[in-house]
């Protein structure tokens, strides 16, 4: 059968460390709910096209190959979670740099008529961790420009920050993760600054995500070609 797909790839880099749990999304939501509803509005503002996901916390991977389910990135959004909390190293928005240039640059390799959109939903926090400073800078994201053609940097939180439930073995928790110096629950900020740098990095609009609005105005403009599949 004829199968409609698009000459579109979708990059979508999705923080997930623990400051992602920030209850300051819409009315008080976690930061991730936001990112679930978001990743599948992705879907279904670019339909047809080629998703693949990469998560970072600690470490970044790609949980998603390049594939036109978007079953599996709906699968995906709903199990979505925070890192467990004992695990983290804090985070660092160049950390998902590696993991993304490699995925970019095998697309280009594979198919290089292809157009490359890159979202990155994230607060834009930097908090020192293990293998981390807190000068993990955006600036390396300058040399993936020439691969993507383009996309959005999508940010959560707000600047007055919200309280993180604790992410043990069990699940979600009562518990809300303390701030060592004070023993009261810790804020987190989004960091508005260093999301718009990354854009501005990568040739790609930022964009402040406070509601469940649909993603189609982000497809406007792009060149989306629709190539019939046998």
């Amino acid at each position: 059968a004829d199968q409609v797909v698009s000459n579109v790839e979708l990059y979508m880099v999705v923080d997930r460390t623990g400051s992602m749990a920030a209850e300051d999304f819409a009315d008080g939501e976690p930061r991730l709910e936001g990112v679930r509803h978001d990743l599948v509005a992705l879907t279904e503002a670019f339909p047809g096209s080629r998703y693949t996901l990469i998560a970072w916390d600690s470490t970044a991977s790609r949980q998603l190959p390049l594939t036109t389910d978007a079953r599996a990135v709906e699968a995906w959004a709903q199990t979505l979670a925070q890192e467990n909390t004992y695990y983290s190293a804090g985070s660092a928005i160049d950390r998902p740099l590696f993991t993304l240039t490699r995925a970019l640059e095998r697309g280009v390799e594979q198919h290089p008529q292809n157009v490359r959109l890159v979202f990155f939903l994230s607060d834009g926090e930097n908090t020192d961790g293990d293998d981390s400073s807190v000068d993990a800078s955006p600036d390396g994201y300058r040399d993936l420009a020439p691969m993507v053609d383009g996309g959005a940097v999508l940010g959560y939180g707000t600047a007055a920050g919200g309280q993180m439930r604790v992410q043990d073995w069990s699940g979600d928790s009562d518990e809300y993760i303390l701030d060592p110096q004070t023993g009261e629950p810790a804020i987190s900020r989004m960091d508005e600054a260093n999301l718009r740098a990354l854009a501005a990095n990568m040739g790609i609009d930022y964009v402040h995500r406070s509601e469940r609005t649909d993603l189609t105005a982000l497809a406007d403009g792009i060149d989306l070609e629709a190539i019939k599949v046998d």
